[in-house]
């Protein structure tokens, strides 16, 4: 064959390799093509799935923020004091020139004026400023108040703290007669006014904001002590800083005035985390239990009664206004027992009672310190059917807190329940806690009495709970709770209260008995059960 010839077959074979990878190359580029516009696209879905995604979560964690912004504000509105119109006002120069010891004066002790009398003074007084004070020991107690009135604000150097200059003070107040109480209230009066210091006139009303929450003055010296920080809270504006200044802190004292004068003195010294607390115009905080052993940390302001606190912690849970009367607020004791708190009893008194005991059992024996452990609990008071909400829903936290005093009265053996009846009902509450899950021997006692678990026993009991909790396994917490106290309500002894006692004059009595008082029967029971 020619060699032209074999020129022509190898061109052309080379013409229709070159067709064929050019057409493949451009299907290649296509497809290429394709896919960087299909990756583009799911780049930029993914890309706004994200932003959807943290978009969501951005207004999950919004709503969640904003709720627990309204449930702080809803508590706290409940520690607001409301003012209402400013009464009229006192001059002080009035009461001064009627209860004051003006004839101060030298050697001779003629007058000063009632203006440089109650104005700052840049070192200790010699005497009293009322008249009642200013002979015996009343007098050298009035000028102890005010060195640690001055050593609180700084005007005196000192080598105690302000907490410890206040809790002299309030000692001083609470142990001392009316008139000791408006002295000093007339020395912080004196040191706030026409004091050229900065820091040391903001203390002065920082002293104010303590003494207001335990040391109530007479009612002669009353309005015009309302009058005197009216008008410092109408002369000084508002703080722009964030910082309270003398605006916030005549408005705090005012309303902690209308508090105290409501109430009546203080019966304990307020704690140091009070104080220091009260400086800064905010409240300290208390554990509030509940009988499963959680707790919920509790704002409490110097004046707060039980049904104050109850009210705050039962809003914080959502209970409804209806149901509230169910509950109330008790002390704990180191030995377990329990009281429930009057309603003009203060938690401030209580806790600073508390921490009393604490410090004189330490200065005994700092050994046996630790075993005072008091606690503030919220307690079913009185054992109803809650309520349902305005909306016709039912009042899910009033119902959870039923069913966890019905658990604490059952496991504690308040209740004499049998064993089948404890065992039928722990099954219910292990489904409720830990839905589908087995019971250990170590976790028994979680669901039964104490009293029943014991040797060999454990183990048997144990199965048996499985056993029976088996039958609950395709149902919610929900449900098995809503059983469980449609279990306990059938009890005659449910919702009592119980009383040992002796029988009487009585044939057919055993000579002790226990009565159950609840609020729809009185039953008398074997007291061997």
């Amino acid at each position: 064959m020619r060699k032209s010839t074999w020129a022509k077959i190898l061109q052309f074979a080379i013409d229709q390799a070159s067709e064929k990878i050019t057409t493949r190359n451009a299907t290649f580029e296509r497809l290429r093509a394709f896919n960087k516009i299909r990756m583009k696209k799911k780049r930029e879905e993914a890309k706004a799935r994200a932003v959807e995604a943290k978009e969501a979560e951005a207004e999950a964690e919004a709503e969640k923020e904003e709720r627990l912004k309204m449930e702080k504000l809803s508590v706290m509105e409940m520690q607001m004091i409301t003012l209402g119109e400013s009464p009229e006002r006192k001059s002080l120069e009035d009461y001064a020139t009627e209860y004051c010891l003006l004839a101060r004066k030298g050697i001779f002790k003629t007058n000063t004026t009632v203006a440089k009398l109650l104005s700052w003074k840049n070192d200790v007084i010699k005497m009293p400023l009322l008249k009642s004070l200013s002979s015996g020991e009343m007098s050298a107690m009035s000028i102890q108040c005010f060195r640690n009135a001055t050593g609180f604000m700084g005007d005196r150097s000192s080598g105690k703290g302000d907490e410890g200059h206040a809790e002299k003070l309030l000692k001083n107040c609470l142990s001392g007669p009316e008139d000791l109480r408006d002295e000093v209230y007339l020395q912080i009066i004196k040191q706030s006014t026409n004091n050229t210091n900065p820091q040391s006139l903001l203390k002065a009303w920082q002293l104010f904001g303590v003494v207001t929450g335990g040391v109530a003055p007479s009612r002669s010296l009353e309005p015009y002590l309302a009058s005197h920080f009216n008008t410092a809270k109408d002369t000084h504006p508002p703080s722009t800083s964030g910082v309270p200044g003398i605006h916030e802190y005549a408005e705090y004292s005012l309303g902690r005035l209308m508090k105290i004068t409501q109430f009546g003195v203080r019966a304990e010294i307020p704690t140091s985390l009070e104080i220091e607390a009260s400086k800064y115009m905010l409240p300290f905080l208390v554990r509030v239990y509940f009988v499963d052993g959680t707790y919920e940390m509790m704002p409490v302001q110097s004046w707060m009664t039980p049904s104050d606190l109850a009210g705050q912690v039962l809003e914080l849970l959502g209970v409804a206004e209806e149901n509230r009367q169910a509950f109330k607020v008790y002390e704990l004791t180191p030995e377990n027992e329990e009281r429930c708190l009057d309603d003009d009893e203060r938690i401030a008194d209580l806790v600073a009672y508390w921490q009393r005991l604490y410090d004189e059992q330490k200065s005994r024996d700092a050994r046996d310190a630790d075993a005072q452990t008091f606690r503030i609990a919220l307690k079913v008071h009185v054992y109803i059917d809650p309520a349902p909400l305005k909306s016709g829903e039912p009042d899910r936290a009033a119902e959870k807190l039923m069913y966890t005093q019905a658990v604490y009265d059952v496991v504690s053996a308040r209740y004499p329940c049998s064993e089948d009846d404890q065992l039928s009902l722990g099954a219910l509450q292990r489904q409720a806690e830990k839905p589908n899950t087995n019971c250990t021997a170590a976790e028994l006692h979680r669901y039964i009495n104490g009293k029943l678990i014991g040797g060999t026993r454990s183990a048997e009991l144990t199965a048996e709970l499985n056993k029976r909790m088996a039958a609950h396994k395709s149902k919610p917490p929900s449900e098995v709770r809503v059983m469980y106290m449609d279990h306990v309500r059938k009890w005659k002894v449910y919702g009592s209260s119980f009383f040992w006692c002796r029988t009487q004059m009585s044939a057919t009595l055993p000579e002790e008995v226990f009565l159950a008082v609840n609020p729809v029967s009185l039953s008398c029971t074997r007291a061997a059960m």
